[in-house]
């Protein structure tokens, strides 16, 4: 998504991979925003590589839906216990299968280690992610897209921002004003209701996160949100959204 980095495994050290591309798409409805993240990555080396991919995450942002495609292959994780998936990797990548791991590492970082890649394949990745805004009053919220991670050894640069880059953002029309940004050269049509970023973010130094924050037409009010399984779905989404009273 996104927003995440590649890195090759050679040894013990690892060659960062910069995506081709990044592109956000999202939707708003409530205090709900669903993203999907697409980043294209290539490898140049001539042999099958094991890369990792880290990205963020954001205790207010659920990643609900991962895939790979790997060439015309698309692979798809599962949820397993960690040492049995581990193995299930392991083994894969002894019988010379392509494979993925994945785990969180640490607070804020989660990583897929991607074995046997073939020699200059193109990966696409490709996360679905949900948010659930903070209130701010009762006329707006907002929501914090992250883009890196700072560790004691620096920064993990999870979202090469300076790469060809677009996010596009379709709020409700009939309940949105306004929405604004901390990314300056963040656009928002007040006709179609969207905001957009185009080509690179422009921000100040050490801002590592895309704030965007929404101002409503009316006062926020109690909702729940449901949605029913279908066929790329084993199961059903329920939103219980709460806004409290402000009046004193």
């Amino acid at each position: 998504m996104p927003f995440g980095s590649c890195c090759v495994l050679q040894g013990n050290n690892f060659l960062k991979m910069k995506p081709k591309a990044i592109e956000i798409l999202g939707v708003q409805k409530g205090l709900i925003i669903h993203f999907i993240v697409k980043q294209i990555f290539q490898h140049s080396q001539q042999q099958n590589v094991e890369i990792s991919y880290i990205f963020p995450n954001d205790f207010k942002m659920c990643i609900y839906d991962l895939t790979f495609a790997v060439g015309e292959k698309i692979i798809k994780p599962k949820l397993n216990a960690r040492k049995e998936a581990l193995e299930t990797y392991k083994e894969a990548l002894s019988d010379g299968k392509t494979a993925i791991y994945g785990a969180n590492i640490a607070n804020g970082l989660n990583e897929f280690k991607l074995g046997n890649l073939p020699p200059k394949t193109e990966c696409k990745v490709i996360l679905k992610i949900a948010f659930c805004a903070h209130q701010i009053n009762e006329n707006s919220f907002y929501i914090k897209f992250p883009l890196d991670v700072y560790t004691p050894y620096g920064s993990v640069e999870c979202l090469d921002i300076k790469k060809k880059f677009s996010l596009m953002l379709h709020s409700e029309s009939d309940k949105i004003k306004k929405i604004t940004s901390n990314v300056v050269n963040g656009v928002f049509d007040e006709n179609s209701k969207t905001f957009s970023i185009s080509k690179k973010i422009v921000n100040k130094v050490n801002e590592n996160s895309i704030i965007i924050t929404f101002e409503t037409i009316e006062k926020l009010e109690n909702s729940v949100m449901i949605a029913s399984n279908d066929e790329d779905s084993s199961y059903d989404f329920c939103s219980l959204i709460i806004s409290p009273n402000k009046e004193i």
